[in-house]
């Protein structure tokens, strides 16, 4: 069974509710330039078999294709082929587009998988300047790789070389590899070195240094191998790589025989790189080989390893060393060890010891820290009673302003609504400057109002609302207030509600509920499709009278400067030999390098666009927002769309259609979970434009019978846009439409969001106040907003 997404959509002015148009699937009879295009959508979408299905057929009537479009097709297919690993087709493709590319009919190469217009291609031909079939080679060698034909592997990326030396860093280590599958390291470890002689990003030069160190290591070069070490550690930002580094070196350092010289390094990894894990590797040989280190530092190696119980002895001796003069951090360690090791009596009396130290002055801390660690226990009656002790004890203090604000809340959350409100006005009158002081006393009112005091909560929210008018918090008052008061005095706090401007949460419901819209309404149509020219004549001008220039010159191309920048052009050839977070590296560091320039930060939005680089496009174009001192409601209509774009439309809007959500949602979901980037990774595991986990994407598949499925398919858009899709259908039905909830579920997860929804049912205002987890109040906030900007951007014009 084909997936559904294996369609193409024709997207243009589509309504909210019901899917565009889909053409038929593709047949021997599409027009030469229709299969060009459908294939090339495949290709973007990553669906390789149907983009090899289309070229193989339009291929397979030569008689209709011009030479250009005969070697279009050709390059495109063996793209295709590549990335299913057909690699004898593809080479054999290959060979077929470099002679047509040598009769004189060659056509400039596009990114693999990766979708551009034509002034793209052309603009990519100028800058790379290579001839045509330049990157043919580099795909031939990838291709003869695959198959295990090194030396002619090497010889294409060779020839690559020749064409593309600022490549060296990129392709030496390429070549490196085939070396080493031939078995000659000689070879590959010269190729390492002349990958360290090319210009590259820092991360690039890192990589390369660490597979030579690797080698000179396994060749018992040892010196080599520490110079390459030292000098990662050198470009190195992080702790852990520092330690890493530092721990290699004391490893080659040993098997050198420079005995004292590796334990100088484990030593010096212990004392400034505590953190990193080989630090405590180091440690362990120090301690083994009887070296002197410091107690103190040993446990703190220790403890940030996971070490607990050498950590407890480590510090207990430190302590016992030095009863008088003593770090007092000793014990709050000591503490986190043991409670690590499930030893909650022995954790408390460290607390408690730490209280003792500094004549007295660390007893709010230590007051502070044994509350969390109640808190983490889950024993929240004795963390209560900390926080109140604390209160009582040490009102002057930062810590008993916090300690207040959490009482309220554990007080709250376990129904002592009197005792929460007393926390809440303690927290107002007593400790005015703490940042928590607006949201203290919107629970307050909300809390009065759940008790049914109206009156008392209104008067709570008029209060916010004076104080605090710029706060979030007080946009929210508004909200609650517009929801109670009566008919006749609704009007004031409409006047005060349209007139908040912020593009967050609150100020944008604020402007909602004043006019008697609900939440996630769709607009009865949508306008997808822009006039480029008009919409970017209008922007350059705005941004010409912005930035003092001179009116009517184009402002849209790169610079001289810029276009022969050397992270651009390495960054260009990357995309377009489709290493893409090689790519990306090099290019962010050119967004970095001019984040203070506003022109040219235009520039490289509409760059990062055309070249299919999206998260640097919106990055770049938030950045001009920022820079101009711009609201995206009032930016030309171009900028505020390359902000929050439309990418991948042609699979939303049939998605959309077929599950029966409004698209702009979707699009809001995939701007705050990838910013349309398709090969991110999160830090939890996340993957791919809709950020589906894995064992989450081996359900769907299962649920929709999935061909095929392999948990790399979430990077390919068109899997992971089906996924998401499907994911936030089964929520959406799962809490019968409630956006808010399928939203808290979607991040949060399906049974958290069922025990808000207990609590708040379907009215939104009082769900996202149920929502007890920071980050996913925080997730349904920024899709609302993303989403009302969606809907002033693709609206009636």
């Amino acid at each position: 069974v084909a997936p559904p997404l294996r369609e193409l959509a024709r997207a243009g002015t589509a309504t909210a509710t019901a899917p565009p148009t889909i053409t038929p699937s593709p047949t021997p009879t599409l027009a030469p330039s229709e299969m060009l295009e459908l294939g090339q959508q495949y290709l973007h979408h990553e669906d390789y078999t149907s983009a090899a299905a289309v070229f193989e057929g339009g291929l397979s009537q030569p008689g209709s294709l011009t030479r250009e479009q005969q070697s279009q097709a050709l390059w495109s297919l063996s793209l295709a082929y590549l990335r299913l690993e057909r690699y004898p087709d593809a080479e054999e493709i290959l060979q077929r587009y470099q002679a047509l590319a040598a009769a004189g009919a060659g056509a400039t190469p596009a990114a693999p998988g990766r979708l551009q217009s034509q002034a793209a291609v052309t603009e990519t031909a100028q800058l790379l300047a290579t001839g045509p079939g330049a990157a043919a080679l580099f795909f031939t060698a990838e291709a003869q790789e695959g198959q295990g034909k090194c030396p002619e592997a090497i010889a294409n990326y060779r020839a690559y070389l020749g064409a593309n030396p600022d490549m060296a860093a990129y392709v030496q280590p390429l070549i490196a590899r085939c070396e080493l599958q031939a078995g000659d390291t000689t070879a590959a470890a010269a190729a390492y070195e002349a990958a360290l002689q090319a210009g590259a990003h820092r991360l690039a030069e890192i990589e390369n240094r660490q597979k030579l160190a690797d080698y000179y290591l396994e060749a018992g070069q040892y010196e080599n191998a520490v110079a390459q070490y030292e000098a990662i550690h050198d470009l190195a930002v992080t702790e852990n790589t520092r330690g890493e580094m530092t721990y290699r070196s004391g490893q080659a350092l040993m098997l050198a025989g420079q005995e004292q010289a590796a334990y100088d390094r484990y030593l010096f990894g212990a004392n400034n790189y505590p953190r990193a894990y080989h630090s405590y590797l180091g440690l362990v040989e120090l301690v083994e080989a009887g070296v002197d280190v410091s107690l103190y530092q040993r446990g703190l190696v220790d403890y940030y390893a996971g070490a607990y119980s050498p950590g407890i002895v480590a510090f207990e001796e430190y302590l016992a060393a030095n009863p008088v003069d003593y770090a007092a951090d000793a014990h709050l360690y000591l503490a986190w060890c043991y409670e690590a090791m499930g030893n909650t009596e022995a954790a408390l009396a460290q607390f408690d010891r730490y209280a003792a130290t500094g004549a007295g002055e660390n007893a709010p801390r230590a007051l502070a820290e044994k509350a969390a660690f109640y808190g983490r226990a889950g024993m929240a009656d004795a963390a209560l009673a900390t926080h109140l002790e604390l209160r009582d004890a040490y009102p002057a203090t930062a810590e008993a302003a916090e300690a207040t604000w959490q009482a309220a809340l554990l007080q709250d959350a376990r129904g002592a609504r009197d005792e929460a409100l007393a926390l809440y006005w303690a927290l107002v009158e007593e400790y005015p400057a703490h940042e928590q002081v607006p949201r203290a006393l919107f629970r307050a009112g909300l809390r009065e109002w759940q008790e049914g005091q109206t009156a008392r909560a209104m008067d709570i929210w008029q209060r916010l609302a004076a104080t605090y008018p710029a706060a979030d918090y007080g946009a929210a008052a508004i909200i609650w207030l517009l929801r109670t008061a009566p008919e006749e005095e609704r009007a004031t706090y409409e006047i005060t509600a349209t007139a908040m401007s912020g593009v967050s949460y609150y100020p944008l419901r604020v402007q909602e509920v004043a006019t008697g819209g609900e939440p996630f309404s769709p607009l009865p149509e949508l306008h997808l499709e822009a006039d480029e020219a008009a919409e970017m004549a209008a922007a350059e001008a705005w941004l010409a009278e912005r930035l003092g220039l001179e009116e009517g010159a184009s402002l849209s191309n790169l610079t001289p400067a810029l276009r022969d920048d050397a992270r651009l052009v390495r960054g260009q050839k990357l995309w377009q030999l489709g290493l893409y977070e090689q790519a990306r590296r090099e290019l962010e560091a050119i967004r970095d390098a001019y984040a203070g320039d506003a022109l040219t930060t235009y520039q490289l939005a509409l760059f990062f666009r055309d070249l299919g680089l999206y998260r640097s496009s919106i990055l770049a174009a938030e950045r001009l927002l920022a820079l101009t001192e711009t609201r995206v409601f009032e930016a030309p209509r171009l900028i505020g769309r390359l902000s929050y774009p439309v990418y991948y439309q042609e699979l939303v809007l049939p998605l959309a259609g077929r599950y029966g959500y409004d698209p702009l949602l979707q699009f809001a979901l995939i701007r705050q979970e990838s910013l349309f980037e398709s090969f991110v990774a999160s830090f939890a595991g996340a993957q791919g434009l809709s950020q589906v986990m894995p064992g989450t994407g081996d359900d769907i598949a299962r649920q929709l019978s999935w061909p095929d499925y392999d948990n790399e398919d979430l990077y390919r858009p068109y899997v992971g846009l089906e996924f998401g899709a499907f994911y936030l259908s089964q929520q959406l039905k799962a809490f019968d439409g409630s956006v808010y909830a399928a939203l808290s579920a979607y991040n949060g997860g399906p049974g958290n969001a069922a025990r808000w929804y207990a609590s708040a049912g379907d009215d939104p205002d009082l769900y996202l106040e149920t929502v007890d987890f920071r980050e996913t109040r925080s997730y349904i906030q920024r899709i609302y907003t993303g989403y009302a900007v969606y809907q002033h951007l693709y609206g009636k014009p």
